[in-house]
């Protein structure tokens, strides 16, 4: 089932497919598992793609 949520981290609207999270499209972001481990830390649902990857790179640098 896709919800409409609304990101913690920056207040956009997107969809989310927790349920079936292969076809989130959160999934096209791989996060290590510190990155995981950081995000769950910080946010207590799910952020948006544009932040998944924000985070990501600001790890990568």
């Amino acid at each position: 089932m896709i919800e409409q949520k609304t990101c913690p981290k920056c207040g956009d609207v997107f969809q989310c497919n927790s349920k079936n999270i292969e076809k989130c499209q959160c999934s096209a972001v791989k996060l290590s598992p510190e990155e995981s481990d950081f995000v769950k830390s910080k946010f207590s649902d799910c952020l948006c793609v544009s932040c998944l990857e924000e985070i990501k790179n600001s790890y990568e640098k």
